[in-house]
């Protein structure tokens, strides 16, 4: 045999023979079918790369697969790839680690390298770069060369080590020089760089420029970087142009995206800005980030197209949102100028802070330098931020000059908050100090307070507005007016009182002649009031009347919206709280002026003027630093006011309390606690786009301070991946809509080690939560559409196949071990000292370290710091998991569950004329064409022929055959003669099969059960009685529809089938042969031709339902209508029913009748 291959070779590859593909393939297949395994792993190969026979890969694929199963060390490896590529089969990540790793223990290089790409990018297994870099590094001392490569990448970026620019250096060096192309691109960059080497431009040029007339890709597009940027070399904008064209063309998304530049600026090439825009338009498309943004600039600018403001916008909200801070930028620009949206001016200070933060860490320099620029680039919101910093010597020196310059240029485009910061103007200073009237006193009248009738200081003084960082005040109670945070507007003592404060200001100013002069003691107070603040709050005030009244929950209810609303409103959280309470039901919410907020949208209106409208209606809400007038007069200012308190103040956290863990509206943000979760085709959870929940009580948040070690051994792919994703319950998940459980048996040599340290647990149990109104319409509509399961697969992919009904906050760390049949696989309590409870644990196991959910590795003697750091909080279980439409109304979740039982049903039904068909044909063929189309061929038709006057017509019968995804043939034929005009006929059908094979389910007869028989009867000539046993019982109402077939011919059956009688579970038919004369002679004498017994197979369809008629979605161009059941099909009923039926089966014998 070893000879036969040897020749076999020779004919491929021409060797001192002529070269002849064919007959190499036909003896390599010669050899193979004979068992031999060298053969059949070449045969593989042969079927792959087409060698004398087609491109084959699947068969390529099987071949190895028989290969490897003989423990062929090659094939093994090769399967692998084929499983990690989808050659010749669907990708399997799973599956290419377990043959990599078999190939690799013993000894295949290929493979270990491959492993180690799957420890570090986590492909079919947990990710584990320390893992990766041993079997890489163990390579790369074998001096394989890929492997020295991409040991020098991993020191180059610190995967699985740490970073060393030295090492990688010289690892890319040694692979350079062996040819490695990657290693010598990678090198240019590190003497371009200076990268564990002396900077050296003129070398990264000769390499790069070598590498890319090898036509290597990403050297093309690097040589053209170097033109553009004088490199290494001169700058030439037209080389630049001509390599970033060759690198576009052959799919260089970066070379493509500096190709529109250069045609935008027509820079080594003649302006050409329809192409820079359509080049930009595609790659955006492809959802590439920066051209995202670059398109939006486009749209805005009018850069090869028309401007198209919304556009821009939109663009830059798509890529802000990804973190791009250009966008963020200019997307805060649109808010605060309303470009493409609604002017938003706390949207737009959102944007700017966001694009600030970018990659500056905390250099808050850095965030000075990014608010300056945009103020100087004319972002007014920034110019008022500069104002502050400037002001307050946030990041930069305290400069009072500096600080009214900026406000100014940012009052002067209309920022109000910058108006009221801005104190050297005049005319600006008079309106708020007259305004205001912070030059007055305060004239006390028990709880209620007002400005004195004239002002104490001159109005040219010192006038300071910062903007308020705080949270908002509650007030509890309060008997004394005059206190250092004095409120007013009176209410009652079961009243509390909100104030929300936006900004502070402080007034100081010299004290008037007349005011100085005055001398009347008696009637001072009259003029000049009581008291004098020297600092005032600006802001909106809420009033919760008789709140002290209100039961506990009415309270929790209500400090939770307020809390909510308040967060919302001011961080721009999104918090699906809209349905949360009907407010009229809770204490009575005024405001200052006395509007009552009894709504949902007049709260969150209210909150949005305070914190996000440019227009807001704003009060002073608050005084402090209270001076006495008549020692303000003498210049005695005593502090003893100051100190006086209301009886009781708190912040609003403070107040909400135990209502809400005061983390809840964050944690909505950050872990998004009230969306859906889906399962993306990877088996990895994804966010849902959408939110289908509101929730109608407070989600409880319950503390937790349980530390544990768990163990588990998947057994299935699906397994292993829900474990990935923080979901330890396996339980029904053949129950949930939209997720195809993989069964596949998962490796099971490993197990998974598991550290939980929980702090919080949140129940969010469905009686206390509401689909949105969006969610259940949407809902409605797929139940109600022709494929009701594809619509709500789209559905759930946008708004989640599953939701949690509790969260667990804490942290977590986990590893893969080898299966140790030793170790009980169970939860471990750890009692405090927690390092101390669970080192004994990680030395049985023969675990040296453990990985973040992110992948950073924490070696157990850094164990005790990383327990004892309790913040970083991060979800580490999903538990309670339920399919997410369990959410929706009772109905709306028993046709969901009807429909993923999978039972057969009545799928589409119509009536069609046969108008043209001919009275001269005993036979007819007649094409029935459906819509919406099917997603398979594979299903029954039922039906019948009926005359004009609605009545069933048994001497015409009817067949259904040639199924495809349009449609079907009728095969009707003329069992007796009759003067029946066929063209005033109708054909009534009905598709019967199961809704997730055809995806096609009318909503017309979904409440009918479906019961579907097929078998075979022998038809006999002395014999027209036969009896059918079902294997389900048969109820009065049930109707009965029945089609034959003769299974061993072409022929289609003349006779006529009846059904007689009916018991339990027996069906009593009669069938008799046509009368018709005129009939087909050949099919006529059939039965005399076979030696008088034919197979003949019965299709039974049973319907059960108590309706009597059945809907149809098809009536020539009608839309819809009924008919009763009897006029296709066999109604069980009394007059039918026999009793005895059984009895009488018995006596006949059992070799008369057929059983199902």
């Amino acid at each position: 045999m070893t000879a036969k291959l040897h020749l076999a070779n020779c004919y491929r590859l021409g060797k001192g023979i002529d070269k002849d593909e064919k007959k190499a393939f036909d003896l390599i297949k010669n050899l193979a079918e004979k068992e031999y395994v060298d053969a059949q792993f070449q045969l593989g190969y042969y079927h792959y790369k087409g060698i004398g026979t087609e491109v084959d890969k699947s068969k390529a694929y099987e071949v190895y697969k028989i290969t490897a199963d003989k423990e062929y060390i090659n094939a093994q490896f090769q399967l692998g790839y084929y499983y990690d590529n989808g050659i010749g089969t669907e990708v399997n990540k799973s599956k290419a680690y377990e043959l990599y790793k078999v190939a690799a223990e013993k000894g295949h290089d290929d493979a270990q390298y491959n492993l180690g790409k799957c420890y570090e990018l986590g492909k079919g297994i947990d990710k584990d770069e320390k893992k990766a870099f041993e079997l890489i590094k163990n390579l790369a001392e074998q001096e394989y060369l890929n492997a020295q490569f991409q040991l020098g990448y991993y020191y180059d970026e610190g995967i699985g080590t740490e970073v060393n620019k030295s090492k990688a250096y010289e690892l890319y060096k040694v692979a350079a020089e062996k040819g490695h192309d990657d290693a010598q691109y990678n090198l240019s960059k590190c003497y371009e760089l200076g990268k564990g080497t002396d900077k050296d431009e003129k070398e990264a040029f000769e390499l790069i420029k070598y590498l890319a007339e090898q036509e290597y890709l990403n050297a093309q597009f690097q040589l053209g970087y170097y033109y553009d940027k004088g490199i290494g070399t001169e700058v030439n904008k037209s080389k630049v142009f001509e390599l970033y064209k060759i690198a576009a063309e052959k799919g260089h998304i970066i070379a493509q995206y500096n190709l529109s530049l250069l045609y935008q600026l027509g820079e080594g090439i003649d302006k050409d800005e329809k192409k820079a825009f359509d080049l930009m338009k595609n790659l955006a498309e492809k959802e590439y980030l920066n051209a995202q943004f670059r398109l939006g600039y486009y749209y805005d600018k009018g850069i090869g197209t028309k401007v198209n403001k919304s556009k821009a916008y939109e663009l830059y909200k798509v890529a802000a949102e990804k973190g791009h801070d250009d966008a963020q930028y200019n997307l805060g620009l649109c808010y605060e100028n309303g470009i493409g949206i609604k002017k938003n001016e706390a949207k737009a200070l959102y944007w700017y802070q966001k694009s600030s933060e970018n990659d500056i860490g905390e250099d808050k320099s850095k965030v000075f330098k990014k608010f300056e620029k945009l103020a100087k680039h004319g972002y007014v919101s920034a110019q008022n931020k500069l104002g502050y910093f400037y002001e307050n010597g946030i990041n930069i020196e305290k400069d009072l000059e500096k600080s009214i310059y900026w406000y100014k240029k940012s009052a002067e485009h209309g920022n109000k908050i910058a108006y009221y910061n801005l104190d050297i103007v005049n005319t600006q200073n008079n309106q708020v100090i007259h305004q205001l009237k912070l030059n007055h006193g305060l004239f006390l009248d028990w709880c209620d307070i007002r400005p004195s009738t004239k002002a104490i200081l001159k109005d040219d003084g010192e006038l300071n507005i910062s903007i308020y960082d705080g949270q908002p005040t509650v007030y509890i109670t309060t008997n004394d007016p005059i206190t250092s945070d004095f409120f007013f507007n009176s209410h009652e003592d079961n009243d509390v009182s909100i104030n929300f404060p936006i900004a502070e200001i402080t007034y100081e100013g010299n004290l008037l002649e007349s005011f100085s002069k005055y001398m009347d003691d008696e009637n001072l107070h009259k003029l000049y009031g009581q008291l004098f603040a020297r600092k005032t709050l600006i802001g909106g005030k809420l009033i919760i009347k008789d709140f002290n009244s209100a039961t506990q929950t009415q309270i929790n209810a209500l400090k939770f919206y307020l809390y909510c609303a308040y967060n919302s409103a001011k961080y721009s959280i999104e918090i699906p709280f809209n349905n949360l309470f009907t407010l009229n039901l809770l204490p009575k919410i005024v405001t200052l002026g006395g509007i009552e907020l009894n709504s949902h949208i007049k709260l969150v209106k209210w909150m949005n003027n305070l914190y996000q409208e440019e227009e807001k209606n704003i009060n002073i809400i608050s005084y402090d630093n209270l001076i006495p007038v008549s020692q303000l007069r003498k210049s005695l200012v005593d502090d003893s006011v100051n100190k006086i308190q209301p009886n009781e103040k708190l912040s609003l956290d403070e107040w909400v309390g135990d209502a809400v863990n005061n983390n809840i509206a964050s944690w909505t943000g950050d872990f998004h606690l009230f969306q859906g979760l889906l399962f993306n085709k990877n088996y990895e959870i994804e966010i849902s786009k959408k939110i289908a929940i509101n929730f109608i009580k407070i989600p409880k948040v319950n503390p937790s301070d349980k530390s544990y070690l768990k163990i588990i051994k998947p057994s299935t792919n699906l397994e292993v991946s829900l474990i990935s994703n923080n979901i330890f319950s396996f339980n029904n998940l053949s129950t949930f809509p939209s997720i195809k459980v993989n069964n596949i048996k998962s490796y099971t040599d490993y197990i998974h080690v598991l550290i939980k340290c929980e702090r919080y647990e949140i129940l969010l149990n469905k009686d206390n939560i509401r689909p949105t109104k969006e969610f259940e319409q949407i809902i409605e509509e797929a139940l109600n559409s022709m494929k009701p399961l594809k619509a709500l697969q789209n559905v759930f992919d946008e708004f989640g196949h599953l939701f949690p009904q509790r969260i667990i906050l804490g942290r977590s760390l986990k590893n893969i071990i080898s299966n140790l049949s030793s170790f009980n696989i169970d939860n471990i309590n750890l009692k405090s000292p927690i390092f101390d409870s669970l080192k004994p644990y990680l030395d049985n196991l023969n675990v040296s370290y453990l990985l973040t959910p992110k992948g950073r590795i924490i070696e157990k003697s850094d164990l005790p710091n990383w327990i004892q750091n309790i913040n970083n909080l991060e979800i580490i279980e999903f538990d309670d998991v339920i399919p997410l439409y369990k959410f929706l109304e009772a109905e709306k979740q028993n046709k969901i569950d009807d429909m993923l039982k999978n039972n057969f049903k009545i799928l589409m039904t119509g009536i069609t004329d046969l108008k043209d068909l001919d009275n001269n044909d005993i036979e007819y063929y007649k094409r029935i064409n459906i819509e919406p189309s099917l997603e398979d061929e594979n299903y029954e038709v039922f039906g019948s022929v009926i005359s004009r006057n609605h009545s069933k017509l048994e001497e015409i019968y009817v067949n259904f055959g040639s199924y495809d995804f349009n449609g079907f043939f009728a095969l009707i034929k003329k069992l007796e003669e009759t003067s029946i005009d066929i063209k005033e006929c109708y054909v009534l059908w009905m598709i019967i099969e199961k809704p997730s094979e055809l995806l096609v389910f009318s909503p017309s007869n979904r409440e009918f059960q479906v019961d579907c028989i097929k078998e075979s009867i022998i038809l006999r000539p002395d014999k027209s009685n036969y009896y059918i046993k079902t294997s389900f019982s048969l109820s009065l109402g049930n109707t009965i529809f029945v089609h034959a077939y003769y299974s061993s011919t072409n022929y289609e059956p003349n006779n006529i089938i009846k059904l007689v009688k009916w018991s339990y579970n027996y069906i009593n038919f009669q069938i008799i042969k046509s009368t018709y004369n005129t009939y087909n002679e050949s099919s006529n004498n059939f039965l005399t031709n076979t030696e008088n017994t034919i197979d003949l197979d019965l299709h039974i369809c049973v319907l059960c339902s108590d309706y009597k008629n059945l809907k149809f979605d098809k009536i020539d161009n009608k839309k819809e209508g009924k008919h009763s059941l009897d006029l296709s099909g066999y109604i069980l009923t009394k007059d039918n029913f026999n009793e005895s039926l059984l009895a009488e089966i018995n006596e006949v014998g059992d070799s008369n009748y057929d059983t199902v």
